[in-house]
């Protein structure tokens, strides 16, 4: 299992890219890192790529890399004197021991110089970690040369009390001899233990300038150093790890007994087996299935403690359906007529803990407001003989149970477009529903209750004619699909949170509930790993999530992918 290409800041070799390292430089450590791979940082900057992106992500989680602007780092422009100086003091700050300037500085650098604060204290070092010219001057906007790098970062290293330790590997650089005295034995040092690396061709080019991305994966490595001597905390509390990459939009997965994963591709038919290595095969193919726009292949629930599937599909018969099946064998429809469109149709299917099928279908109509038929479209969702726009309850045969609210499949009505269901340890059943241009929605489902499209939304009654939602977020920040409930400690989530996953809002949400009520909600890896599809807890105290990048263009993984998140 390859853990995420986003934070791979161990392949971002300070001075040259693994792939450029001489013969000479050795691979690098094998250390705990600051930004280690599966850890998954803030997308920042647009103009930033291979091979420095890991590393300058990193580091502006810990507020150490800054751009030119919110969404440019100008990767190819070069380092001065100052800035590097910055950079090397972030790196000090994060460990606790950036010095305390003693007042003194250089006649070039006033108090009020953007970089005159990490200037000051770097020089005011025992020790300096950075030096002037003997006239009393730094020289601030002089760029800064690769050995000059080496020896600024290999002081603040031993000024943390963490420089590297003795190494039998010798580092020759073919044009070692041009390194100056003054800056061999850093540039060495650090060369052993794959802090600073060469050029393809042996060399080391001292004399020459680094620029900003280059410079950005020697500091990031400088954190490196610190965090295996217990120095530097990382900035990112889950470990976010790839399953597999390169999936047609993911839309369910689902746990087997065995521990492997089934995934639905909705555009395709396909259900994907995980193996270990990374890639898939294919379970199960459904020949009718129709797929034109949200439409295909969506919900799939294991049977509890069987070997059959049940999985909710459009079919090219003109309707969504359900169906039973073992995966390769053959398929038998337990529920059909759910109504088709080619938006809002739901799909979301999951065994409730009273042993029912719960499903959840949405009103098949667009969104188009200036419709003058824009409500009449939906009232069958309010209609209890109409599947759409429902939850609705099943038993695993497809019949009705005897309980449920108006002697047919209908659960509970009125709704948009619920994506995402879950079940609490009291088996209150919760729900996710997209709203429309406002008011996503969590709701708490009450059999036979309205939660009120397409007449009101959000925490709107209706004059108390209908239930209100739980929980409302608006779409930039929402927008959910699939939900969860926490059966377990996650580290970053206490057993009983409910956890969404949001498409616009580029986020997981937990939200802490208390009985019928929501207390606290709280934002997660917001925009680091893009569009949620699916939250799944698994049995181990991690989380299954799907994305849904690829058809947007979000290119953070190689097409869509299945992540396993994981408290550090």
């Amino acid at each position: 299992m390859r853990e995420a290409t986003v934070a791979l800041v161990a392949a971002t070799m300070l001075l040259a890219p693994l792939s450029m390292l001489p013969a000479s430089a050795t691979e690098p450590r094998t250390v705990e890192l600051a930004c280690p791979r599966g850890e998954v940082p803030v997308p920042s900057f647009e103009d930033i790529g291979p091979p420095h992106e890991g590393a300058v992500a990193c580091l502006n989680g810990y507020g150490i890399a800054q751009g030119r602007s919110a969404d440019r780092f100008v990767p190819n422009s070069p380092v001065t004197r100052a800035q590097f100086a910055t950079f090397v003091h972030g790196v000090l700050v994060e460990a606790g021991v950036a010095p305390t300037s003693d007042g003194s500085g250089f006649d070039d650098v006033p108090e009020s110089y953007v970089h005159a604060e990490a200037i000051v204290s770097l020089a005011s070092a025992t020790p300096p970690v950075v030096r002037g010219h003997d006239d009393g001057t730094f020289r601030p906007t002089d760029p800064i040369t690769r050995q000059q790098a080496a020896s600024i970062t290999h002081r603040a290293l031993q000024v943390a009390d963490a420089g590297p330790p003795e190494s039998d590997t010798e580092c020759r650089f073919s044009d070692r001899s041009e390194i100056s005295p003054a800056h061999r034995d850093a540039v060495h040092r650090l060369c052993e233990h794959g802090v600073a690396t060469g050029r393809a061709d042996g060399s080391f080019q001292p004399q020459g300038s680094i620029l900003r991305g280059q410079a950005a994966s020697f500091v990031a490595r400088g954190l490196d150093v610190l965090v295996s001597v217990g120095g530097v905390e990382p900035p990112f509390p889950i470990r976010v790890e790839v399953l597999a990459e390169g999936l047609d939009a993911p839309w369910e997965v689902v746990e087997r007994e065995d521990g492997r994963l089934l995934v639905t591709e909705r555009d395709n038919g396909r259900i994907l087996e995980l193996r270990d290595d990374g890639g898939t095969r294919v379970a199960h193919t459904f020949s009718d299935v129709q797929a034109p726009v949200s439409t295909g292949l969506l919900g799939l629930a294991a049977e509890p403690g069987g070997d059959r599937f049940y999985a909710y599909y459009s079919s090219t018969a003109g309707d969504n359906r359900i169906v039973r099946f073992v995966p390769g064998g053959p398929e038998k429809v337990i529920l059909s007529g759910i109504p088709m469109g080619d938006f809002h149709n739901g799909g979301r299917i999951a065994f409730g803990p009273d042993g029912y099928l719960y499903v959840t279908t949405g009103d098949v109509t667009p969104n188009d407001s200036s419709s003058t038929s824009y409500h009449e479209q939906r009232l069958p969702v309010g209609d209890p003989e109409s599947l759409a726009g429902k939850i609705l309850r099943l038993e695993a045969d497809g019949g009705v149970p005897a309980d449920n609210p108006f002697g047919n499949e209908v659960y509970a009505k009125g709704f948009r477009n619920p994506l995402g269901l879950g079940f609490d340890a009291a088996g209150q059943v919760w729900a996710t529903e997209m709203g429309d241009r406002d008011d996503d929605e969590v709701n708490l489902i009450q059999p036979g209750a309205h939660y009120g499209w397409p007449h009101v939304t959000g925490a709107d009654t209706g004059d108390g004619r209908y239930v209100p939602a739980v929980f409302v977020r608006q779409p930039p920040v929402a927008s959910w699909s699939g939900m969860a409930v926490a059966d377990q400690d996650l580290g970053f989530a206490d057993e009983g949170d409910l956890l969404v996953g949001a498409l616009r809002g580029q986020r997981l949400w937990r939200l802490v509930p208390d009985g019928s009520r929501i207390v606290q909600a709280e934002s997660l890896l917001v925009d680091q790993i893009g569009r949620i599809r699916q939250v799944v807890p698994d049995r181990e105290g991690g989380l299954y999530v799907l994305t849904d990048n690829a058809s947007r263009g979000i290119g953070i993984f190689n097409g869509d992918a299945v992540l396993r998140l994981t408290a550090r």
